[in-house]
């Protein structure tokens, strides 16, 4: 069975901690937010080293504040589909630990995003355990709607999940140039 794997200890990498739940400040009573969930993977090679990368934004009118952002090493021999899944399911159990149970996830994998609509069927056996992690995380939301998107919109997501590659990269160089 396929397994998120990271250097740091089997965390994910947590940047922009600014909020950890969903709960109205004062005077936002309001204030109707709506939070969007952006995740990509990438894949060196497919199959090759592969990483993976979600971001939470808090939108409300015309601002978009970035409540966090999750990235991991996903594995050295994985597909860009394991990839995506991957972030898909890190960026889910980030919005699930701190509360969020309403949001509108956005992908630029078709592929991904049409199998979590169920328009289409998961074939692959490298997939199915990804898809049903991702499907019982869901299931533990309240609200959750899947959008294809074009790559260009998807930039934050994408940074993360080279970063978490590159990050892999440089520790590899460190340890061999320590040994």
């Amino acid at each position: 069975m396929f397994k998120l794997t990271n250097r740091n200890n089997g965390e994910d990498t947590l940047l922009n901690k600014e909020t950890s739940s969903n709960k109205k400040e004062d005077g936002d009573e309001e204030k109707k937010y709506v939070y969007q969930l952006f995740f990509d993977g990438a894949s060196k090679g497919n199959p090759g080293l592969s990483g993976s990368g979600a971001v939470l934004f808090q939108c409300y009118q015309d601002k978009k504040t970035n409540i966090f952002e999750v990235f991991r090493f996903v594995g050295d021999d994985h597909t860009n589909n394991q990839a995506e899944y991957c972030g898909l399911i890190i960026g889910l159990k980030e919005c699930l630990k701190r509360g969020f149970r309403k949001i509108t996830v956005y992908g630029d994998s078709e592929v991904i995003i049409k199998q979590m609509n169920k328009e289409y069927n998961v074939n692959s056996d490298k997939l199915k355990p990804l898809y049903e992690t991702a499907k019982k995380i869901e299931n533990k939301m309240g609200l959750v709607s899947f959008q294809h998107i074009k790559r260009v919109f998807n930039s934050e997501a994408d940074a993360l999940a080279n970063k978490a590659i590159i990050n892999y990269i440089s520790q590899m160089r460190r340890d061999n140039t320590r040994n």
